[in-house]
């Protein structure tokens, strides 16, 4: 059974070329609940920015 993480992995189609639909919003609702300490610098720090790759 797939979840998810196989549709993340697996759909390669940028946002901008196909319809929004309710696993996208999924998707993206879960980032609310991930924990980025560490992966971005607080705002008062003048550092480099931060690049995410895929």
């Amino acid at each position: 059974m797939k979840n998810i993480i196989n549709y993340v992995d697996e759909e390669k189609t940028p946002l901008s070329k196909k319809a929004f639909r309710a696993v996208d919003s999924l998707v993206l609702s879960q980032l609310a609940y991930l924990h980025f300490d560490g992966f971005v610098h607080d705002i008062t720090v003048r550092d480099k920015s931060v690049m995410l790759m895929a």
